[in-house]
């Protein structure tokens, strides 16, 4: 056997400028440098006599790169839930002022919610970017890979459609069936073939399924 091990990081660094309060009892915003890094790590296996063509594939152009979205969905809920509390803390700080000052309230919470809106459009770029480049790296790492490491290994992926079970066939049959145990497979080229009441015991037609056994 032959592999490759490779891994990428990319950081997406944004600057705010932060502002001086303009009413007493009113606390200052410091500037601050937020940095976003992703990183991702890819392996790749196969015989030592098939691994030439199997990075040759896995480098060419039909290796189409594919989001997550449920991924995707999981890292903007987090950066929506951490963007809640900094809101929460500025109102806080906003509901104090009020009561210091309600004469400079209104002044004071048109600046804030212009500061809060750049400060969420420049955070939503950020996580835009990052989110992309985070889901192409970890699509390269998830079902392609699978898909091709069952075809260096001239086997196929089936799932028992009953129990759930996740099974390595040899590909060079198009159906497989599978017995009560989930032990014993009976494969064959022909759609017609049943071995139910040819052969003994029970038999499931399996079905065909990516490498790491996604519909």
């Amino acid at each position: 056997m032959k592999g490759q091990l490779s891994t990428v990081v990319d950081c997406t660094q944004m600057q705010y400028a932060g502002f001086k309060a303009i009413a007493k009892g009113m606390a200052d915003f410091p500037g601050s440098t937020v940095t976003q890094c992703t990183a991702a790590v890819r392996y790749v296996s196969a015989p030592e006599s098939q691994y030439p063509s199997v990075i040759k594939l896995w480098d060419s152009r039909e290796m189409q790169e594919r989001g997550l979205p449920d991924w995707s969905q999981a890292w903007i809920a987090r950066n929506n839930r951490q963007t809640a509390v900094t809101l929460q803390q500025m109102s806080a700080a906003a509901a104090a002022q009020r009561q210091a000052s309600a004469q400079q309230f209104n002044h004071d919470q048109a600046v804030r919610q212009h500061m809060h809106e750049e400060f969420l459009a420049t955070m939503q770029r950020g996580t835009d970017m990052s989110m992309n480049r985070a889901a192409q790296v970890a699509n390269s790492n998830h079902t392609i890979a699978s898909d091709w490491v069952d075809y260096s290994l001239d086997q196929q992926t089936v799932r028992d459609p009953n129990t759930g079970q996740v099974s390595k066939v040899s590909s060079s049959s198009s159906y497989t069936w599978i017995d009560a145990s989930g032990k014993t497979s009976f494969q064959t080229n022909d759609v017609n073939a049943n071995p139910n009441g040819a052969l003994q015991g029970s038999w499931t037609r399996q079905t065909v399924v990516h490498g790491d056994g996604s519909n």
